[in-house]
């Protein structure tokens, strides 16, 4: 029992850089898949008005 204790704070420290990155990676791929879409729609925007009479 002693040896879990001594091994502790080492075990949590490992389980908070872990839900640290896990959170970090998901706010960093949201943004990344926000300026995706925006990038797609404009895209369309673009080809749309592109085509001959097109309703402007």
């Amino acid at each position: 029992m002693d040896t879990v204790l001594t091994q502790l704070p080492a075990l949590l420290g490992v389980l908070v850089g872990t839900i640290g990155t896990m959170v970090a990676t998901a706010v960093t791929e949201r943004g990344r898949w926000r300026r995706n879409q925006t990038v797609r729609w404009d895209e369309r925007r673009l080809d749309a008005y592109a085509r001959p009479g097109c309703p402007r």
